[in-house]
This record gives C-alpha cells, sequence and structure tokens, in this order.
C-alpha cells in the first residue's frame, strides 16, 4: 500500500482544481439528479450444486440461498466477463432474492470485465472485487459498499454508484476513471485514495465526505447537476466559490445542498403502489403529479405469493420542475407499507410490507385466495391446496378450517365427504368420527336410521285365546282330501291346528292336529259320500273353530252286467276314542286316528 503519510498538501491540488468546477458547473441546467441504474428486475434459474448452495449458469456465478434471500457467494468454473447480478434466482421453483455480495466473492476474477449490481441488492461485501484488474465498468443500483470491495482494480474506467455508503478505502488505486457518478450519501475515508478521475459527478444525496477520500487523487472536473452545494467543517463554512486551505487539510466535511432545477418534492405520500395481496400483480411504473417512478420487488414475483414479506425498491425521477434536494430522510409514505425509508435528498425509496396471508378456509390456487370446496378444509395462510376431510370426517360447507367429526348415529367411510350417513335399520354408531356402523348383536335391532344403540327385541305376551282359522278349504284327489287354511292370530303361546272331518254332515272326529303349517292330507276315504271340514285354533288358553269348509267326494267306478247289478257300500272308517290326562284334568278324543292335545297324554 502505498504510503498515506504522504505530503497532505498534495490535496490542495485537488480541491482547488475540483471545487472551482464545482462553481461553473451550478449553472448548468441539467433536471436529473440520479445516476443511470441497472436494468429492470432480472431473474435466474440456479442449478443446485449442494444444500443452500446452487449455480447460476447465466451470469457464471456461485449462490448459497436460505429462507427467502441469496447471496453472491463467487464465481463458477467458467467466470464470465459481462455479470448481470440478477434481482432473484429460482431454485426447484422456489424464488429467492438476491440481497448481497459475499466477502471476496470476485476477488483476483481475471475474467470480469462490467458490473451491474440491480436494485434488490443492498450489500457489497469487504474486498468482494479486490484485485479484479480487467473490471472496466461498474453499475450499482444502491448499495453499501464494503471495504476495499473494489481495491485496485486499476482497468476500471466508469463508475455509478448510489446507496447508504461507501466504506474504506473501496476504490483505492483504481486507476484512470473516465466518469464517476456518486450518489451514496457517505463517502467514506480514503475511499478514492490514488484515484484519477476526469468527470466526476456528485449528487445531492452526497452528505458527508470524510477524511482523506479522495487524497492524492486527480480530479479534472466536478458537476452537482441541478444544485449548488456549501460544505461545513470544523464548524465553519465554505461555499464553493470559497474553498480554503482548512476545507482540504483532510478534515471530515457535510454538505449543504441547494436546488437549482426546481421546488423540492412535496407528494410524499406515493400512489399506485398497491400492496403484495397474494394473486395481485406487481405494480413496475407509477406516475405521481411531481414525478415518475420504477418499481421492483423482492424475489421478482409474477403475482404476489401468500406467506412472503415483499419488500418494493422504488425509484422516483422528479418532473421538471422539481427536484429531490431538499428531502428529508425517511419523509415518504407508501399505503399499506410497514416502513418506508430513503436518505436525505434521495429519491432511493425501501418500501417493506407486511407478509400477506390467506384467510382461514382459503388456499392459494396460484392466481389468489379462494375457498376450499365442500368435503375440504383449509388453515389458510400460504397454503396452496385444501385438505380433503379424512375417514370419519365432513365438511358441507365451504371456506372452512376444519372439519366436522361424524355425529353419534352417523359414519363416514371415504376420505373428502361433504355429508355424513346414517347407520341403517339394524345397526348402530355409539361414538363420534365413527368410520362404519356396527350390526346389532343378536336378539336386538333399531327401529329406525341414524341409533346410537340396539335394543332387545321382546315378543308380545298373549294372555287370550287364538283367533279361528279363515279360508279353510278342501280339494279330493284319488281317495285323499287336502284341507288348506289360513292359521289363525295365536301371539307367541304354542299353538296347534286340529282338523275335523265330517261325512254327509255327521261329526266324524279328530283327523289331523298340525303345528306351524297351514294344510293337511287325509287319505282312504270312501267313494260315494260327502265330506266337509273345520279346522279348530287350540292353545292354552282356549280354542276357536273356523267354518265349515266346502264339501268334497268322488264317486265309485260303475260296470255295466248283464244280468247282475252290483251296489256299492261307502263304510266309514272305524272311530276310536282315547283318554288324554294333564295333571288333574282328563280329556276325551274320539277320531279315527286320535292324537292328545298338546300339553295332554294318553291314559
Amino acid at each position: 500500500m502505498k504510503q498515506i503519510q504522504a505530503s497532505f498538501f498534495r490535496l490542495t491540488s485537488f480541491f482547488t482544481t475540483a471545487l472551482a468546477v464545482l462553481i461553473a458547473s451550478c449553472s448548468l441546467m441539467i433536471i436529473g439528479v440520479l445516476a443511470p441504474t441497472p436494468a429492470g428486475a432480472v431473474n435466474h434459474s440456479c442449478v443446485l450444486l449442494s444444500a443452500g448452495v446452487c449455480t447460476d449458469t447465466t451470469a457464471q456465478i456461485t449462490m448459497t440461498f436460505s429462507g427467502t434471500t441469496a447471496t453472491v457467494s463467487g464465481v463458477s468454473m467458467s467466470p464470465a466477463a459481462n455479470v448481470v447480478v440478477p434481482s432473484s434466482i429460482t431454485v426447484g421453483g422456489v424464488s429467492y432474492s438476491v440481497t448481497s455480495i459475499a466477502p471476496y466473492a470476485f476477488s483476483y476474477d481475471m475474467a470480469i470485465t462490467t458490473l451491474s449490481v440491480p436494485r434488490s441488492v443492498t450489500t457489497i461485501g469487504d474486498y468482494a472485487f479486490e484485485g479484479a484488474i480487467a473490471l472496466t465498468s461498474v453499475n450499482i443500483a444502491y448499495a453499501t459498499i464494503g471495504t476495499a470491495s473494489f481495491y485496485q482494480c486499476g482497468s476500471l474506467t466508469s463508475l455509478s454508484v448510489n446507496g447508504p455508503s461507501i466504506g474504506l478505502d473501496a476504490f483505492y488505486d483504481v486507476g484512470h476513471l473516465n466518469s464517476a457518478t456518486i450518489g451514496s450519501s457517505i463517502i467514506g475515508s480514503h475511499a478514492f485514495i490514488y484515484a484519477s478521475i476526469d468527470n466526476l459527478t456528485l449528487l445531492s444525496s452526497v452528505s458527508t465526505i470524510e477524511d482523506y477520500a479522495f487524497y492524492e487523487s486527480t480530479i479534472v472536473s466536478i458537476s452537482t447537476p441541478g444544485n449548488t452545494v456549501v460544505w461545513y467543517s470544523n464548524g465553519a463554512i465554505y461555499p464553493t466559490a470559497q474553498l480554503t486551505q482548512d476545507l482540504v487539510s483532510f478534515n471530515s466535511a457535510t454538505a449543504t445542498w441547494t436546488s437549482t432545477s426546481g421546488s423540492v418534492i412535496s407528494q410524499l405520500g406515493v400512489l399506485g403502489v398497491s400492496a403484495p395481496v397474494a394473486g395481485a400483480t406487481p405494480v413496475t411504473t407509477i406516475t405521481n403529479a411531481q414525478y415518475t417512478g420504477t418499481v421492483s420487488w423482492s424475489n421478482d414475483p409474477s403475482v404476489f405469493l401468500p406467506g412472503v414479506a415483499y419488500v418494493a425498491y422504488i425509484t422516483l425521477t422528479p418532473l421538471s420542475g422539481y427536484s429531490s434536494t431538499g428531502l428529508a430522510a425517511n419523509s415518504f409514505s407508501v399505503a399499506n407499507a410497514s416502513s418506508v425509508t430513503n436518505a436525505v435528498n434521495s429519491t432511493f425509496l425501501t418500501a417493506t410490507f407486511p407478509m400477506y396471508l390467506c384467510t382461514s378456509g382459503t388456499y392459494f390456487d396460484g392466481s389468489g385466495c379462494v375457498s376450499a370446496a365442500p368435503g375440504t378444509y383449509s388453515a389458510g395462510g400460504a397454503l396452496t391446496s385444501a385438505t380433503n376431510c379424512p375417514i370419519g370426517y365432513y365438511q358441507p360447507n365451504a371456506g372452512q378450517s376444519s372439519c366436522l367429526p361424524a355425529d353419534v348415529g352417523y359414519y363416514v367411510a371415504f376420505v373428502g365427504a361433504a355429508s355424513e350417513v346414517a347407520a341403517p335399520i339394524g345397526s348402530y354408531v355409539s361414538v363420534t368420527g365413527s368410520s362404519a356402523p356396527t350390526p346389532c348383536p343378536s336378539g336386538s335391532t333399531t327401529s329406525s336410521t341414524g341409533q346410537s344403540a340396539c335394543v332387545i327385541v321382546v315378543p308380545p305376551i298373549v294372555y287370550s285365546k287364538p283367533t279361528s282359522p279363515s279360508n279353510v278349504t278342501a280339494s279330493m284327489s284319488n281317495g285323499t282330501a287336502t284341507v288348506s287354511f289360513s292359521p289363525g292370530s295365536s301371539g307367541n303361546l304354542p299353538t296347534y291346528n286340529q282338523i275335523d272331518m265330517y261325512i254327509n254332515g255327521v261329526l266324524a272326529g279328530n283327523v289331523c292336529n298340525v303345528s306351524g303349517a297351514s294344510s293337511c292330507p287325509i287319505s282312504n276315504l270312501g267313494p260315494d259320500v260327502s265330506f266337509t271340514f273345520t279346522v279348530t285354533a287350540i292353545n292354552s288358553k282356549g280354542s276357536a273353530v273356523s267354518a265349515l269348509s266346502n264339501s268334497v267326494s268322488y264317486a265309485s267306478p260303475s260296470f255295466a252286467m248283464p244280468t247282475t247289478t252290483t251296489t256299492t257300500t261307502t263304510v266309514p272308517p272305524m272311530m276310536k276314542t282315547i283318554t288324554c290326562v294333564k295333571g288333574s284334568s282328563t280329556k276325551k278324543v274320539t277320531a279315527a286316528n286320535p292324537v292328545c292335545p298338546a300339553g295332554y297324554r294318553k291314559k
């Protein structure tokens, strides 16, 4: 490093020459007060190398990324000559805002010749471009420049920089600058030591030049477009036209600027910058009554996403008749922004917005926050899809943040249900959130759907005798009469049906007893007589007899005999009588084939 202790008075020639030029330049009617800035937002794809590290194959630089931001960490295996730092990168479909250049990132890179740094980058680290001897042009939109960031970039010919500050030795021994436009608020100590500058343009946003900032530098001309400036050092006032040895004796100096190009901007509420609500399209340009402006956004979204705290980088350009000179620090406001910052006399605004989220019951579908459909739910926030209700749960309404458990007596058997299903008859559901009904145990049931428990089936108790059988009919075939009937009502008591036969209207007796059946065949009946029947329902409480059936019969075959006549006589079946007992009770039963009633036994 060259001896800084060399004669301090060599800098006298710089201020004598340079600030003399200020007097002449103050008459220039140049309206613009901002240095040229890099082009608008640029997004590059970044190929993942390892966890948190990727390579930007467009700019041929490497990046580290985390959270929502990325940092330029170095050059790739094939470094590029013209480096345009992107304002954002995309890794695996996720966007990261590029906010810084790491210390030593391009240190001694021999390939880089031009550098353009976007508005999103707010910090350039110490020694970031140290010894990049092929670098000829640097354009920095608005960033803090670290210590020795461009140390001994000896080929640099063009520089445009804005930001909060330029650090110690930042442009130490950069060689011969044809032009340098500086809008940084603070030009730090030794920032341009041993520099040669043909045309130095200072913007009104420069508030302080620290000691030895231009020590041993040669400056041909200095301009302050659209403004005049007065410097203050060691309590003394030094108008541009009255420079003294004290001002150039390497003390820090502060500036007071006066616009010659128009009135200070008074429209401090910036209009036209819409809040970054999920699904909205970012505003990129604005026009107000006193200025126009460009707007770039962190992460360079095509549409705003939920769950991202966006930052708007706003650069205002005063219209004719207006100037940034005279603006106080942090004097602007932007609707819905949580904070808006700007430096003194600066129209570089940084507007920070709160994180916008989809409300409960909605999710982001790529174009905005939409309601979750019936059968689904969403907690809102940054979710990009709704979730199906699980088995056992349902949701009949749209726009809900949770699902409902199936009620007692109901169930849900599949995911994404918008309604619950009632347990069918013969089954039950006793708890909420059920996925299936439970069948009733044997001997129990439910009387209707949607029940929480089964009830035991108890047959009704009947204490009366049965009703009479009905629809008693008889049919004859080959000497067998079949008696059919509809049983009477007998409740739950054991009941049997007794069939009695009549021959030519005379009771012949009991010929059949049945239980659980509704017909009985009676065989071996003779021809040429009439048979009718009754059915008596009998249980322990009594009996009931039916009406007499229809009459059935059949004729005996006849033969033609020339001399004799044959007469067929039908002999009725022989009747038998038995005695039946039940306890102390007795009962006689007379029939061709007598049978004791239920509960009785033959004596």
